[in-house]
């Protein structure tokens, strides 16, 4: 939970810095775990679509 608390925290101050992903997201990878944090900006806000295994069924997020 403190890995994420912290990727929450860096993406809500730097939302621009994290590679584009897909459909107008972008992921920041965790740093001690295989997880990605997919995020959009919205109306000058972040808003956290997923948090996505690495490695396994990269795409199973997209229809939920």
């Amino acid at each position: 939970m403190a890995e994420l608390d912290r990727a929450v925290e860096l993406v809500a101050r730097l939302p621009g810095v994290w590679p584009l992903f897909e459909g107008g997201t972008r992921r920041f990878l965790f740093k001690r775990f295989p997880y990605y944090l997919i995020y959009r900006e919205r109306d000058g806000a972040v808003e956290v679509v997923a948090v996505m295994h690495a490695r396994r069924h990269p795409g199973y997020w997209r229809h939920r």
